[in-house]
């Protein structure tokens, strides 16, 4: 049991650091901690999320949606990883799959409150699609 607390412990420290690297602009040594993260505790939506956030920053865009996508799916509660997907797809170009992905993301806030700031922002993201790509 304490090997496997000191290991979850380490997890959760290069998780600070990445969370840090992010906060200071290193981003490409913040990607490679996510990156391990990811490789290491596949099944945590967090770090993936993580990992979109960072590559979403660095404008690679097919590797961000891939990543939010993957969050989505371990988290099927959270509207987050969808609404960052939808605008990664939005930035790439994508209105048709951009609007699906926020309208799951304004499914999944739903009408909890906890959820009210990722409503807003897919509506808007949405509203914007309707006016400049004719959705």
């Amino acid at each position: 049991m304490a090997r496997k607390q000191g290991r979850e412990l380490r997890i959760g420290e290069l998780y600070s650091v990445g969370h840090w690297l992010y906060g200071v602009g290193r981003l490409e040594e913040c990607a490679d901690v996510f990156e391990l993260l990811t490789t290491y505790e596949p099944a945590q939506p967090r770090f993936w999320f993580a990992r979109g956030a960072v590559e979403q920053e660095r404008r690679r865009l097919p590797e961000a949606i891939a990543a939010y996508s993957i969050a989505a799916l371990l988290d099927e509660a959270d509207p987050w990883p969808l609404l960052q997907m939808g605008e990664c797809l939005l930035l790439h170009g994508d209105s048709d799959l951009a609007v699906e992905a926020l309208g799951r993301a304004v499914e999944r806030a739903g009408t909890d409150h906890d959820h009210a700031a990722a409503l807003e922002r897919a509506r808007g993201f949405i509203r914007y699609a309707e006016v400049h790509h004719g959705r």
